[in-house]
């Protein structure tokens, strides 16, 4: 670990750390800001400064999220890494809220996001790295913002440390499309400059959830139409995540004020996505626990199906079949086959005679109302013959 890593561990380590008074506003070293343009910071590099979301109404809807954030003094780092706290949000959900999605207690969540210089994994490299801490009585969101590329291995090595100290208190790391992208990145990152790995943590990734449980019902599954659909937040004047790169790159090609703008418009956008995560992962784990529409009840009773539980299948899909299958079957035909399909498995699945018996109705049903699809009535067949 080099000398910087090992003096930003007390930072680090700690939930609330040195920067804690300035990036709540309210610690004696809080300088007051003018609210800056397009939600980025005010202030040269390595000053204290207030970051304060804009808010204007934009067809009645917050343009950001109402977040508050700054950097912290107490963080020494080297000219080209910068460190920032954030810990005002509104209200976020807790860290238990997403139990329904992992089956087990949840206490500490950790929300990790990068901005890259690409979307190629083997090639791209983070420049900011944000990672929001969800625990009782703690919201606080820690950005690691690379100003020189040369510095990369110091701000992995901070970032590592960070996780580490997170992960002795048993945090869950939470994040969107994290399993193929981020973490992969990440590690192979560390594993290019010599740096030790980030540790092994339990993770949730939010987007194969969100794929299986509102695959019928929200068309594009990205973390911002999934805000719209879910919460009714509509981003206005945030930077699109395709243009993150060419921000990144402008700055390196000729550092100031403008392109220095551009990054710090990336490191809002990160920080909107975390927050948002966070908002996203809340609902998603709702729906699992309490699914409203047939497309939903379908992708719950999936994912109880792989996990051998039968009858948890059954009371989440049953009642949602039943009462909307023939209206599904006129208006979306492939829902209603998926629906009948999974029914008719779970029905199955339980073992029991009466089961096979309904199985067989589900199939019958499946013959008339969507006959392009025979798999149901395949899978009832198949079972009354093994009996």
């Amino acid at each position: 670990m080099t000398g910087f890593a090992s003096r930003l561990a007390a930072f680090t380590t700690s939930p609330a750390g040195g920067a804690d008074a300035v990036s709540r506003g309210d610690g004696p070293g809080h300088v007051e800001s003018p609210e800056p343009q397009d939600g980025v910071m005010s202030g040269e590099a390595g000053s204290e400064r207030s970051w304060v979301a804009p808010r204007p109404p934009v067809n009645g809807r917050w343009a950001h999220w109402d977040v508050a954030c700054g950097t912290g003094a107490a963080a020494p780092t080297p000219a080209g890494v910068e460190v920032r706290t954030c810990a005002s949000f509104g209200p976020l959900p807790p860290a238990a809220a997403l139990e329904p999605l992992v089956d087990g207690p949840v206490h500490r969540a950790i929300y990790l996001d990068l901005e890259t210089t690409g979307l190629d994994v083997p090639g791209a490299m983070p420049f900011v790295v944000g990672c929001l801490e969800r625990a009782e009585g703690l919201a606080e969101a820690t950005t690691f913002v690379l100003w020189d590329p040369s510095d990369e291995a110091a701000m992995l090595e901070a970032v590592v440390a960070y996780l580490a100290a997170r992960a002795g208190r048993g945090a869950l790391l939470v994040t969107f499309n994290g399993l193929r992208f981020d973490v992969p990145l990440l590690r192979g990152r560390c594993r290019r400059l010599g740096v030790a790995e980030p540790p092994e943590m339990d993770h949730l990734d939010v987007l194969p959830h969100a794929r299986r449980l509102l695959r019928y019902d929200v068309p594009r599954r990205n973390l911002s139409a999934l805000e719209r659909h879910l919460l009714g937040h509509r981003r206005s004047g945030d930077l699109a995540g395709a243009r993150v790169p060419a921000a990144h790159a402008a700055y390196l090609e000729a550092p100031g004020p403008e392109t220095r703008h551009g990054v710090e418009r990336v490191v809002a956008h990160n920080l909107s996505d975390l927050v948002g995560l966070a908002r996203v992962g809340a609902e998603v784990a709702r729906i699992e626990e309490a699914p409203v529409t047939l497309g939903q009840a379908v992708g719950v009773a999936r994912r109880a199906l792989r996990r051998g539980h039968a009858h948890r299948a059954l009371g989440a899909l049953a009642p949602r079949f039943f009462a909307e299958a023939d209206r599904a079957a006129r208006l979306r035909p492939e829902l209603a086959a998926d629906a009948a399909f999974v029914l008719v498995r779970a029905y199955l699945a339980t073992g029991r005679g009466k089961d096979v018996v309904e199985a067989r109705r589900i199939a019958a049903w499946a013959r008339r109302h969507v006959p392009f699809d025979p798999r149901p009535a395949r899978l009832a067949e198949r079972a009354g013959r093994s009996l």
